[in-house]
């Protein structure tokens, strides 16, 4: 059996074959597209005969029919699965064997574009996978279809936790602006040579003698981060975010000239995705090498937060400010400290709630639970509320509120600072009739205020039920969950059980959630505003 090496085309008068590019499709879709088929047969003069296909994503290698013989024995061999295909991913963490068997029930028609995993009366699917190389949390799989379903090898891997890197359809993330999927080896039955394997130079980034963590990073921040600062934002804003990114459970925030990776820790079906300190430190090279940052610092989210954890030592690369210092948000200043751990002062993901806010507050007394530095306040106070009043267990959160009203100018005179456990404070506000046109609470999964300890999964509801007796006639509720096993679905029907069992008269309500998928992780915050009657 010999194999052809195919770099973009080969050809006799048997076949045609290509190393076809990502991006094109095997046929016409539409007139103003043309395919690999139209193109050849343009420039060849004849009309070929196709026997198989590639997702227009994928690229690799195809082979077309020119002679009545090829036809015959190209039916033959796809018909009977009989060629071996073998294919070259790039997939987001670590199967869980160096090499294994795949078998899923498929849907046998797509829904929204994408196959399902179905647990019965599917279309068997079968594939066999090989690991070849690991770089940092992504892995250099060969691949084998043996059944030849729509999307198999897509679906397959992201059933077992590995999702193709930029797969958007099934959970990879935007990537470097393709999927790294590549058919890498054909062997077919020639009329008149015998068994032919052709195999199709991989691209760089897939390429086994050269699959590197350097390479694939600066692929991703290339197509993902901006080389220079957004000039229409001010210095603190979401960069990436891996859902859309493919850095795997990397979110990256700007916060001034630096930016900061946050890692987030947590256990996949099958694969877990590691990123070792040498990983990060090649991250954060590739960040000032590659952007405008000056500097890099690494914030570990743990996969179980304990008390008790010790905090891993922290990695900076480049120039990374040791003292606290401010940055902007819609024209609004605050302090931030990257050593201060997990928050750093302030949570970007909260940035619209924030613009909102701002927007609503005029002319408003807010309180603010949970209030952490008093972002919100601050936010309400530029916005021209009448008084604020945050509440946080933390005498050094608060403290931090205070400077940032003082970092804008605002008189702390209509604003108060209660450090106390919000469940009592809330208590006493409704004892003595105290209402605000605005509440926002944002609580934690888990808190402690003296000796009271707080769980979001089980004091959710009295809570929400607290937050609603404040609320004067005409005012509005912002009530935010960042717990990943609490659903919007959840935190939408214990609103209305707990507005209904208040007799509280709800004018409208909106329900915001973060993306979901494979890499959704830093992405579960929930809002639901609610405007009461």
């Amino acid at each position: 059996m010999s194999t052809i090496e195919v770099t973009t085309q080969w050809a006799d008068g048997h076949v045609v074959v290509v190393n076809k590019p990502a991006g094109v499709p095997t046929h016409r879709p539409d007139p103003a597209i043309v395919g690999v088929v139209e193109r050849l047969e343009a420039e060849l003069g004849e009309k070929l005969g196709v026997h198989h296909r590639l997702d227009a994503a994928t690229s690799g290698v195809l082979v077309f029919s020119r002679s009545k013989d090829a036809a015959k024995s190209l039916a033959r061999t796809f018909e009977s699965h009989s060629g071996g295909k073998h294919y070259l991913a790039v997939v987001i963490g670590r199967p869980p064997l160096g090499s294994g068997l795949l078998e899923h029930q498929l849907s046998k028609t797509p829904r929204d574009g994408r196959i399902l995993v179905q647990e019965s009366e599917g279309a068997e699917a079968l594939s066999r996978y090989k690991v070849l190389a690991f770089a940092g949390p992504y892995t250099l799989c060969e691949l084998e279809p043996i059944t030849g379903r729509t999307h198999q090898l897509r679906v397959q891997m992201a059933a077992i936790g590995c999702p193709i890197l930029g797969d958007t359809l099934y959970g990879g993330g935007v990537g470097p602006g393709r999927m790294l999927l590549h058919a890498w080896t054909l062997r077919i039955q020639h009329p008149v040579d015998g068994a032919v394997t052709f195999k199709a130079a991989p691209p760089d980034l897939m390429d086994p003698a050269s699959f590197s963590l350097v390479k694939l990073l600066g692929a991703l921040l290339e197509h993902n981060v901006a080389s220079e600062p957004d000039k229409n934002k001010d210095d603190a804003y979401s960069l990436a975010t891996p859902d859309r990114s493919g850095l795997a459970d990397v979110k990256l925030e700007r916060y001034g000239s630096v930016a900061a990776i946050r890692v987030y820790e947590r256990d996949l079906p099958y694969a877990r995705i590691r990123w070792s300190d040498l990983d990060l430190a090649t991250l954060g090279e590739a960040l000032l090498e590659r952007t405008w940052c000056e500097g890099a610092w690494v914030i570990r989210h743990p996969l179980h937060s304990a008390e008790s954890a010790p905090e891993p030592a922290p990695l900076a690369f480049g120039v990374v400010p040791a003292a606290p210092y401010c940055v902007g948000e819609e024209g609004v200043r605050y302090e931030i400290s990257l050593q201060a751990g997990l928050g750093c002062g302030l949570y970007l993901d909260q940035g619209e709630n924030r613009r909102r806010v701002q927007a609503l507050a005029s002319q408003r007394n807010v309180l603010n639970l949970f209030s952490y530095t008093c972002a919100f306040s601050v936010a309400a106070a530029v916005g021209g509320a009448s008084g604020t009043t945050s509440v946080d267990s933390s005498k050094a959160a608060l403290d931090w509120g205070r400077r940032n009203f003082e970092a804008n100018g605002l008189e702390l005179g209509p604003h108060r600072f209660y450090k106390d456990d919000v469940m009592a404070v809330l208590e006493r506000l409704k004892r003595r009739g105290e209402r605000f046109g605005l509440v926002i609470c944002d609580p934690p999964s888990f808190g402690r205020a003296g000796k009271r300890t707080f769980s979001l999964k089980k004091d959710l509801g009295d809570l929400m039920q607290a937050c609603l007796a404040v609320v004067e006639p005409g005012g509005a509720l912002l009530f935010c969950v960042n717990h990943s096993e609490l659903s919007g679905d959840l935190l939408r029907r214990v609103f209305q059980a707990c507005s209904h069992e208040a007799g509280v008269d709800i004018v409208s309500h909106s329900l915001t959630v973060g993306e979901g998928g494979p890499l959704a992780v830093g992405t579960e915050l929930k809002s639901l505003w609610a405007e009461v009657g």
